[in-house]
């Protein structure tokens, strides 16, 4: 069963899981003996974290979307309207600093 720090790093909540293996891992000699091959993996695991898992978490969380998770059907139309209210969103705060 996955354990709830990885849930939260898949749903792009908090990167605690891969603070975890990270540090468990320098205790293994084989995954330092293949360091740069563990690195880049980590690495990838990272970047799913920013790029994919925390961007959709922030558009459930600003359209309200419910549900978990979210079926790829309905994806673009989810990161549609979360661009549309963050565009709408930041042109109100510039509103507000512009004259």
């Amino acid at each position: 069963m996955i354990g709830s720090a990885w849930k939260a790093l898949l749903r792009g909540a908090s990167r605690v899981a891969l603070e975890q293996l990270s540090l468990r891992l320098l205790e293994y000699d084989g995954a330092c003996a293949r360091s740069a091959a563990i690195h880049a993996d980590l690495r990838a695991v990272e970047r799913f974290f920013t790029d994919e898992a925390s961007t959709l978490a922030k558009a459930i969380t600003a359209t309200g979307y419910v549900g978990y998770p979210v079926p790829q059907r309905d994806r673009d139309a989810l990161f549609l309207r979360y661009r549309d209210l963050h565009n709408a969103a930041r042109g109100a705060w510039v509103k507000l600093f512009v004259p």
